[in-house]
């Protein structure tokens, strides 16, 4: 085999570049057909009407008391939390197994406990949002959109309450040195 110089390394380069240009099939064109023009506009497409229903009343309550005991659980949490800190506070650099330690790992069972009946909630919400996404999809009514559109809003509230408590959670750990 020759040796590479540095003149036939270009030359090569060249010659494969070239030889990719030849027109040696019936290849479509890469060009933007004008199809895709379409797609490169900014004009939003038109927006449906919407339908305005009125949510099941039975979901209705149901609804309104998950987000009351989601609501009832977060106060708790909010309660158990400063307590926690508190003794968070006070163990940090214990030992393990030190009174102080103890103190505050009881405190966050606790507060796991209050989590949990959050979760709990959401969990319902969860579940009952899953159910009406799949009943609102089939019969597209207007009653249907709106239960589900209301769970929905009921299930991010309660996820943003969950979110909350697991932060709160993970900061209690890191101050305490856990």
């Amino acid at each position: 085999m020759p040796e590479m110089t540095p003149l036939r390394l270009p030359a090569l380069a060249v010659a494969f570049a070239l030889a990719g240009c030849a027109g040696g099939g019936n290849y479509p064109s890469l060009a933007q057909r004008p199809v895709e023009l379409g797609y490169a506009t900014r004009v939003p497409a038109p927006v449906a009407p919407v339908a305005h229903g009125t949510p099941e009343t039975a979901i209705v309550r149901q609804v309104e008391a998950l987000r009351s005991d989601a609501a009832k659980s977060s106060g708790i949490f909010a309660q158990r939390a400063q307590e926690a800190e508190h003794l968070a506070r006070a163990a940090h650099g214990s030992p393990l197994g030190s009174e102080a330690w103890s103190a505050t790992t009881v405190a966050m069972a606790a507060l796991d406990s209050a989590r949990s009946d959050t979760a709990q909630s959401l969990g319902e919400l969860d579940a009952l949002q899953a159910k009406l996404a799949v009943t609102a999809a089939d019969t597209g009514n207007p009653d249907d959109k709106a239960t589900f559109a209301l769970v929905a809003k009921a299930d991010a509230a309660v996820g943003a309450m969950m979110d909350a408590q697991n932060a709160r959670i993970a900061a209690l750990h890191a101050m305490s040195g856990d």
